[in-house]
């Protein structure tokens, strides 16, 4: 064999050796890039799963509102009763707003997402409209709650609150959601502000 020969194939095992150098070195970073892509795809699927858990804690916290509105009456402990209203709006208030921070911070959803969320969001207000008027319902109660008057400028002011809390929950959905639900959406909402407003207006006349 002579010297050239020698050379060129000394020359190609080296550009050999470098180039599996490279790929051993390159193979793990590829496991990164995938796991990136899959942790990506998880966090978008995971979004739809995190709205559909918070609207069911909202609507945990209505009907456990709703029930404790239930109890309320001029026969029993009403400041006691009505102190505990008052924390029970509270947390609702706390948990309306965790809930818009996650649809805030999520991917817009695909059609078949948002599909699967339109049965929470209408069940959600139906939850809401059974609370508002369960409020309405105890206005007489509410007016003797509290010691030489009444506790109506303390409840509109919560229910003013709820409304703005779920406004915004509302438009955060809105942003991200196609399909139906977003057709549907400006009249769920609609529908929503009109109980807020009957309700609040109850309490400030």
């Amino acid at each position: 064999m002579s010297v050239g020969r020698i050379q060129i194939s000394e020359k190609m095992r080296s550009s050999s050796a470098r180039v599996a150098g490279d790929l051993i070195h390159w193979l793990p970073s590829t496991k990164y890039i995938f796991a990136g892509f899959a942790s990506i795809g998880l966090a978008i699927a995971g979004g739809a799963a995190d709205i559909e858990s918070s609207i069911g804690k909202i609507e945990d916290s209505c009907s456990s509102l709703s029930q404790t509105l239930k109890g309320f009456t001029s026969d029993g402990n009403v400041m006691g009763t009505a102190l505990k209203l008052q924390g029970e709006a509270k947390d609702l208030l706390s948990i309306i707003n965790d809930g818009k921070d996650t649809a805030s911070n999520a991917e817009n959803l695909s059609s078949a997402d948002s599909d699967k969320l339109e049965d929470s969001v209408n069940s959600l207000s139906k939850s809401v409209f059974t609370l508002l008027d369960g409020f309405v319902e105890k206005k007489p109660v509410f007016q003797k709650a509290v010691l030489g008057g009444s506790a109506d400028g303390l409840v509109e002011k919560d229910l003013q609150d709820l409304k703005g809390a779920t406004d915004g929950l509302g438009k955060a959905l809105e942003n991200i959601v196609t399909g139906q639900l977003k057709k549907d959406a400006p009249q769920i909402l609609s529908d929503l502000d009109k109980h807020f407003d009957d309700a609040i207006k109850a309490f400030s006349d």
